[in-house]
């Protein structure tokens, strides 16, 4: 390995689990089936969900959400055609949905389709523009395709308590920023995470890469990777500090390579 990889933010990993944005039991035979699916889903008791829910569709006063519901228990059995094609199914009944335009996305994004989910996604956030958990599945979708307009959507996650102070947020827009390629606003926002967490070794790996790699700065790149072995070897993560070591030591037998040119 050459050089250390920017790694990509974590809390793009730490994706909320769906909830089920489906109506409460009105005391309709359909809306009571409907419970049962949800409990039944609640429960991880997908095959029963899928019947239940399934039912529940074939009555036009519960038809959307038990459609919804119906796609993601066949998510869940790793039937993945037939929950998109149900899916699809949910959007066409009602395009105003927030839940059925937010799940079409959400699927997409579990099968790795992230250009296919950006449209779904664009349309549940205009549904709801406050919407934490589509600003995410957005932003994920902008960094797989190295979308600069991702950054947008990290900005508006600052409004949320949980993301407001988050570094991983600061370095996710860095990294875009990176592939644009604009380097000093990458390194701003690489600043900034670190502001947030100076302890933070994905922040410090991705610092000493940038100078490392970008900015032809090894004084600069020397001191962010020390400072990320340190931190490394403090929490124990022997994969990055092993990493960092090795890329120590080629830039240490590069400058004693380049000091004995000079001296001959």
């Amino acid at each position: 390995m050459n050089r250390c990889q920017p790694k990509l933010a974590l809390f793009l990993t730490l994706l909320t689990v769906p909830q089920l944005f489906l109506a409460g039991c009105s005391g309709a035979p359909s809306a009571d089936i409907l419970q049962k699916a949800k409990a039944a889903a609640a429960a991880g008791q997908w095959e029963h969900a899928e019947i239940l829910a399934e039912k529940a569709a074939d009555q036009k006063d519960m038809e959307v959400d038990a459609t919804i519901l119906l796609a993601l228990s066949q998510h869940y059995q790793d039937k993945t055609v037939a929950a998109l094609d149900t899916i699809e199914k949910a959007v066409e009944l009602d395009p105003g949905s927030f839940a059925a335009q937010y799940f079409h996305g959400w699927l997409l994004c579990q099968e790795k389709r992230w250009a296919d989910a950006l449209l779904p996604l664009k349309r549940a956030l205009k549904l709801d523009t406050s919407n934490a958990n589509v600003l995410v599945l957005l932003a994920k979708c902008s960094l797989h395709q190295n979308l600069i307009q991702g950054t947008s959507y990290l900005q508006a996650l600052r409004r949320f308590d949980e993301y407001r102070d988050s570094a991983e947020l600061y370095n996710t827009i860095a990294l875009l920023w990176l592939g644009r390629p604009d380097y000093d606003m990458a390194k701003s926002y690489f600043l900034k995470a670190l502001e947030k967490d100076p302890h933070n070794t994905v922040v410090l790996q991705n610092l000493a890469v940038l100078h490392d790699t970008y900015l032809n700065d090894e004084t600069a790149a020397l001191k962010y990777y020390k400072s990320c072995l340190r931190e490394s070897q403090l929490a124990k993560d022997e994969v990055r500090a092993k990493a960092v070591v090795e890329r120590l030591r080629q830039l240490a037998r590069r400058r004693s390579a380049a000091s004995g040119g000079r001296d001959s």
